[in-house]
Order: structure tokens, then C-alpha cells, then sequence
């Protein structure tokens, strides 16, 4: 039997979700995101976890903070 460990950070989740909303145009060039509280309240995540997602989609230029 083989067992499958899903390693996936949770902060690369919402990093995903983010880019999901705004792939989807839910957020457009301009737009303020809401705050680290909102996002990891309305994700059920840590904002530690929302602070992170951000760093890394500024990283890939997706936005700016």
C-alpha cells in the first residue's frame, strides 16, 4: 500500500487562491487586496500564512506591496 503526503504549504495555497481571484478578475491592476486579517479570516489560515502568499506573489511580480 501506498501512501500519498500532500506537502503543499498552506501559504502556497492561498498564494494559488490569490491568483485564482485574480486571474478571474475578482482583482484588477490597481485594485487594493483586502488586509492580512480579512484574507485569513475569510481563508481560515494564519495571517502569518496570507503575509507569506504575498511575499511570494510579489516575488513573481504578480502584485505589488
Amino acid at each position: 500500500m501506498s501512501l500519498k503526503i500532500d506537502h503543499t504549504k498552506i501559504s502556497d495555497n492561498v498564494a494559488r487562491w490569490l491568483l485564482d481571484a485574480i486571474e478571474r478578475g475578482e482583482y484588477k491592476a490597481g485594485d487594493k487586496l483586502p488586509s492580512v486579517e480579512q484574507l485569513a479570516d475569510q481563508l481560515g489560515v494564519g495571517r502569518s500564512s496570507v503575509r507569506e502568499a504575498w511575499r511570494h506573489l510579489q516575488a513573481l511580480g504578480v502584485i505589488r506591496i
